[in-house]
């Protein structure tokens, strides 16, 4: 039998610590996978702007909200 050994997965409503520079440190959660590099990602409460963001600059976290695909800022408040 195959065993998952991954815990985390870059999947819509992940939580993330972003690691670049400008916003290093900030709370973010995944709306939308654009592809196999990158993700749609926002934080209204920590200051990150809605935008497309690699996923190499992203830490993952084991918090998942549970959210729609490419909610609105309100419903992650």
């Amino acid at each position: 039998m195959v065993r998952n050994t991954f815990e985390k997965h870059v999947q819509i409503g992940r939580v993330v610590a972003l690691k670049a520079v400008k916003d290093e440190g900030k709370i973010a959660v995944i709306l939308d996978v654009v592809d196999s590099g990158r993700v749609l990602l926002q934080g209204p409460t920590s200051g990150v702007a809605r935008q497309v963001f690699p996923i190499a600059n992203l830490t993952l976290t084991t918090q998942v909200v549970n959210i729609r695909r490419r909610s609105k800022a309100r419903d992650l408040t």
